[in-house]
């Protein structure tokens, strides 16, 4: 269908085009939302909008392809010059004796359609999509539901309609991340860097946004639903009374109908099931390198390109293998060589770190073939002993001796298991029972105790002796 056809006016597009366009564009916009809050649009209203709003903008309509008279007011030109390209209609005579107008639909859906590509001011709209395609599913199988008279109108297309909004949001998303990367590799001093994380309102709303869609724990099982109730659709008898509308509606063979209605739901389900998370995974990697990006930006710019926690790491290590009376000289001259260039204010929280520092490895390895026998063992016995095991026997000692005091019993059962901490420790005192060390036995009885944590084998735990 020809688009200039169904517009029916060959000045549709002029205010869009000609020397006034913003002044056009903005002012339609304020038109449109004014006409939300009022239930009726009366043609003064619109004069007094348009007044109020070039005045506060301090706007001055210019000569364009119109016939202005020069004495009218530039709103007065406004309302003419929309009249005539089809974005208001004629004004009709109300009740009270007023004039009314209205704005034309095909207007509004322009309007709407070009405010939604330049402001994406919608928080967590890939969410608000999910939900809407979730809701209409589940809308479809309830009772004396009216969806199912139209199941191709009030179904299949909604649900391609959100679908393709949520493929271009996922792909601003991405283009957004790439922005923001972009950006942190062009900041070279810290200054530049305080700026940027306070002050773009840019990378504010995408994390706002991300972090919200995210941390939503119902969106990965709405997903899951939705995939489930298009299967469901494509099996259900209305799948077949979706297929009757569209051929008569489209006047098309009935199976020819059928075959383009099942790879439009086989579409949708291939994206919910496998190109949406996808596309969400590649978004998270891009998150995690521009918080590597980030940090490495803000360590290369507050150090003069220096990897300075790799350089005190090899210090320190250093240090600790020297005598005595070699650290207090090492520790002397080190009093001497800090050097502040220059101070500049930031902020008192200008940058949080969300995840642990990755040392440079490469810088502070330790070469295999350079240690003997004994420094291997002596290092190996370090790293045993600093570990810190939470199951080991004493820590089970521990933990049954407060529970044996709790209980106030000679035995301690499985079956009062109430956590993933205490069924591990029992776990460890089976692994522990027999040992000298360890002060209780464990006996197993026949079958298994059903606990709120998982199945577990029937064990009774006694004091030795």
């Amino acid at each position: 269908m020809d688009v200039f056809e169904t517009l029916r006016n060959e000045k549709f597009f002029s205010p869009l085009t000609g020397i006034n366009k913003r002044i056009y564009f903005e002012c339609i916009t304020e038109l449109i939302e004014y006409s939300k809050s009022t239930p009726v649009l009366y043609e003064t209203n619109v004069r007094d909008t348009l007044e109020l709003y070039l005045s506060n903008k301090q706007y001055h309509v210019e000569n364009d392809d119109t016939e202005f008279n020069y004495e009218d007011r530039d709103s007065i030109k406004i309302i003419r010059k929309f009249r005539e390209c089809g974005w208001l209609s004629k004004p009709e005579l109300g009740r009270n004796g007023e004039y009314i107008t209205n704005i034309t639909s095909n207007c509004r859906r322009i309007i709407d359609f070009l405010n939604r590509i330049s402001n994406r001011k919608n928080d967590a709209a890939i969410s608000n999509r999910i939900l809407s395609m979730y809701e209409i599913l589940q809308s479809t199988f309830g009772e004396n539901s009216v969806r199912k008279d139209r199941p191709y109108s009030s179904v299949i297309v909604p649900l391609m309609d959100d679908e393709a909004e949520l493929k271009n949001e996922v792909l601003d998303l991405k283009d957004s991340i790439s922005i923001i990367l972009s950006q942190i590799t062009e900041i070279n001093d810290l200054s530049s860097m305080g700026n940027y994380l306070l002050g773009d309102q840019f990378l504010e709303k995408f994390f706002n946004d991300y972090f919200y869609m995210k941390n939503h724990g119902l969106i990965p099982s709405i997903l899951k639903e939705i995939s489930n109730q298009l299967r469901k659709f494509k099996n259900d008898s209305l799948f077949e009374v979706a297929v009757k509308e569209y051929s008569e509606r489209m006047q098309a063979d009935y199976d020819e109908s059928k075959d383009l209605l099942i790879k439009y739901i086989d579409e949708m389900y291939y994206y919910i099931t496998i190109e949406y998370p996808e596309s969400m995974e590649l978004i998270d990697e891009s998150i995690n390198r521009y918080y590597r990006l980030a940090n490495m930006r803000i360590r290369l710019i507050t150090s003069n390109g220096l990897n300075v926690q790799s350089s005190i790491d090899a210090i320190l290590s250093k240090i600790k293998e020297s005598k005595n009376d070699e650290k207090d000289v090492i520790l002397e001259a080190l009093q001497n060589c800090i050097d502040v260039g220059s101070q500049k204010y930031i902020s008192r929280k200008s940058y949080q770190k969300k995840k642990r520092q990755i040392v440079d490895a490469s810088f502070n390895a330790i070469e295999a073939e350079d240690l003997t026998e004994d420094e291997k063992n002596r290092i190996t016995n370090e790293l045993i002993n600093n570990s810190i095991n939470p199951y080991s026997i004493e820590r089970t000692n521990n933990f049954f001796e407060v529970l044996f005091k709790e209980s106030e019993l000679p035995f301690v059962k499985s079956k009062y298991i109430k956590n993933k901490n205490e069924a591990l420790m029992f776990a460890s005192a089976f692994i522990y029972s027999g040992e000298e060390e360890f002060d209780y036995i464990v006996e197993l009885d026949e079958g298994y105790e059903k606990t709120d944590v998982a199945e577990i084998t029937n064990m009774v735990v006694r004091r030795k002796g």
